[in-house]
């Protein structure tokens, strides 16, 4: 299974993960070719007891959560795939699908069962852990999946959520915060 990925500095991040009891890895390909650099990490899962369903990446970290009932965001650091530091959730978010980084801010993808979907926000430097919106997905069997997050040219936030339909096919969503 391949999560959710993250680019950063020309380079896609691309979480691997076979079965939650064995080692997550991080691929590391070039953005441009989508060829495999050759690079992998095996990360330290020992915060990742269900796998490695994403990552996010800025210039300095490479952020990943738990997939099931996510307390805490790990933090590694980008050049080795060290352990940096722990962030502590102020509460519990489940099945988490995705995240992405904007701002010192991290924006998690969650998949809860029925058709509303969720989006959280959480501040990196405190912790602080915030609903920010849910998704109505028009009741189809449809799981959450990917999440790009960015400022528009009036400094805004736009959110790019794909979702998986078991049945039929994949929707790209837009949405930006009123």
């Amino acid at each position: 299974h391949i999560g959710d990925i993250s680019v950063q500095n020309g380079i896609i991040y691309a979480p691997i993960e076979n079965k939650p009891e064995t080692d997550p890895l991080v691929l590391l390909y070039d953005a441009e070719t989508l060829e495999y650099t050759g690079t992998y990490y095996a990360v330290d899962w020992t915060h990742l007891k269900d796998g490695i369903a994403w990552c996010a990446a800025d210039e300095n970290y490479l952020y990943t959560s738990q997939f099931n009932e996510a307390d805490k965001i790990i933090v590694y650091n980008i050049d080795d795939m060290s352990l940096s530091h722990i962030v502590e959730l102020s509460e519990t978010v489940y099945r988490v699908q995705a995240g992405d980084v904007v701002d010192g801010k991290a924006y998690l993808n969650c998949d809860p069962k029925g058709v509303n979907k969720t989006v959280y926000e959480v501040d990196l430097a405190t912790g602080e852990t915030t609903l920010l919106f849910d998704r109505n997905t028009t009741g189809f069997d449809t799981e959450a999946e990917g999440i790009s997050v960015m400022k528009d040219e009036n400094d805004e936030l736009v959110f790019t959520i794909s979702d998986y339909n078991k049945i039929v096919s994949t929707f790209i969503r837009t949405y930006k915060l009123k």
